[in-house]
């Protein structure tokens, strides 16, 4: 299957009125295999798929190919497995059946009012209601972001750090949350570490900032969608805390399941869940996800965003045109074509603009200056702090931006560990120092064996679509007065941030058509 093929299969399931044999949500289309699971993970899979799973669009629109009208997504998995070393568990028997030890309750928003009946009293009522929602997820306490500000400073310049010139594409917010799980878990040198490398000296306080951040990013209101998934999966033959069980769901918003790791239909589970949450858009990838026979636990976190562009670009100005890959490499694509009024930075070294979405979230484009390498940029302290400013590009003014950007459908694939132990996380690592006493009270020997991201992300003219898989198996706008010319033909940046004003997803983009 082609990448078009993907992305057109992803898309059809947006609108029902052009695959009418398709379901309205993934509550009806969850994978032919759910018919096989029990009844208790179908319903909790089908529950969890229905707060989220599928885009929830503004009012439609109509026209010819419609179905490319689609929602700007952006969906992030992170998986944490702790697995026992070297001992292997005794005797197993087919206990497919998870069990079910907490299912958390999610945040819930007031929906973006419908205007099919036209600006009346009534929307305007509801609008304003919606408003208040929107400001009170907003409004978390003082300082609730600083340990994530912290972390993606640190972490992402090492986590896009390339000497092949591949795309890469890194979603801190979906690895801060698995990390903060994995904190929760372990005790002691294991657990300072991973707190310091998230900016916090204690689990208390990082416990109260990722329920913040949860609360803050999480929304699904009709306007837009930024639906964040936590998930705890446990061997069900070894001991657990049950305090730290709770404190998983309620301060991390977690289910957590319990079954064999040995068995087939355990692990179908796990895949089935993480379908539901990224809208079957990672099968491909999390068809290869297993569970280690000696599995103590696995941790997953999710993150799907998506919103409409605030301002379509029109398919009649795409066109074809080359892009000057690293290495004197030039490819051919297509590139979308707009004459907007936008935030236009110039940088030191780097120009920006940002294209909104409908919903308040963003499209961050940075174009390092000719001669300038996207790797020495992505080294600079001081452009790592612009990229964490709300107001980044809004501070050179706005300017009538003649854009051109290649549409592209990208992947990347990386494997942490390495990175992480530059970072300062080792003790997770090693069987002799791992500590993971927090959530279980077996004396087994445990380490963290596998921690990978895969990321893939999609644009056209209508938006974007996206998604990732990480797995470590355990604004005041100037008067324009200039029109500047912004033609991404070479490597450039880009970064998705949420209404929250929260980095998403950061990638690079050094081939379109890779």
């Amino acid at each position: 299957m082609t990448k078009a093929d993907d992305l057109f299969d992803a898309l059809g399931r947006i609108d029902d009125d052009l695959i009418p044999d398709l379901p309205d949500s993934m509550v009806e289309a969850l994978p032919s295999e759910a018919e096989d699971l029990p009844d208790s993970v179908r319903e909790a899979v089908a529950a969890e798929a229905g707060r989220g799973a599928t885009p929830v669009l503004v009012p439609k629109r109509r026209g010819v190919g419609f179905w490319i009208r689609i929602a700007a997504g952006v969906t992030a998995a992170a998986v944490l497995a702790g697995v026992l070393l070297p001992k292997v568990l005794p005797g197993k028997k087919e206990k497919y059946m998870a069990k079910n030890l907490a299912l958390p309750s999610y945040p819930e928003a007031v929906l973006y009012p419908d205007a099919a009946n036209g600006y009346d009293e009534k929307f305007e009522t509801a609008f304003r209601n919606w408003l208040d929602s929107r400001d009170k997820r907003l409004n978390q306490p003082t300082g609730y972001r600083t340990g994530f500000d912290t972390f993606f400073r640190t972490s992402t310049s090492a986590f896009l750090e390339d000497k092949e010139n591949k795309n890469l594409i890194y979603s801190p917010l979906s690895l801060y949350i698995a990390l903060g799980m994995a904190a929760e878990t372990s005790s002691g040198n294991t657990r300072q570490q991973i707190l310091n490398l998230l900016g916090e000296s204690e689990i208390s306080t990082l416990r109260e900032h990722e329920k913040s951040v949860f609360i803050a990013n999480y929304v699904n209101d009709g306007a837009g969608k930024c639906v964040l998934g936590n998930s705890v999966w446990l061997n069900i033959d070894l001991p657990y805390v049950e305090d730290t069980v709770k404190a998983l769901s309620e301060g991390y918003f977690a289910s957590v399941y319990s079954g064999d790791p040995t068995s087939e239909k355990y692990e179908q589970e796990l895949r089935d869940w993480i379908n539901a949450q990224t809208d079957n858009l990672l099968s491909d990838a999390i068809d290869n996800v297993n569970m280690d026979k000696n599995l103590l636990m696995m941790l997953v976190s999710t993150v799907n965003f998506s919103a409409h562009w605030k301002n379509s670009f029109n398919s009649a100005d795409t066109k074809r045109s080359t892009f000057q890959a690293p290495g004197n490499k030039t490819v051919e694509c297509d590139f979308m074509n707009a004459q907007e009024d936008l935030p236009y930075y110039a940088g030191e070294n780097y120009t920006a603009t940002e294209l909104p979405f409908e919903n308040g979230s963003s499209m961050r484009l940075i174009l390092p200056d000719k001669g300038v390498d996207v790797q020495d940029l992505l080294q600079d302290e001081g452009f790592m702090k612009d990229l964490l400013n709300i107001n980044f590009a809004y501070r050179g003014g706005s300017a009538l931006v003649e854009l051109s950007l290649p549409k592209f459908d990208i992947t990347s694939e990386s494997d942490l560990i390495p990175k992480l132990q530059a970072l300062g996380i080792t003790d997770a690592f090693d069987a002799t120092k791992c500590d993971l006493s927090s959530i279980t009270t077996s004396s087994d020997s445990v380490s963290i064996t596998q921690v990978k991201q895969d990321v893939r992300v999609m644009i056209d003219e209508e938006g974007c679509k996206g998604v990732a898989v990480t797995m470590i198996a355990a604004a005041g706008v100037a008067a324009i007065t200039r029109t500047e010319k912004m033609v991404l033909d070479r490597p450039f940046i880009f970064e998705i941030v949420s209404d929250a004003g929260m980095p998403l997803f950061v990638g690079v983009v050094n081939d379109p058509t890779a």
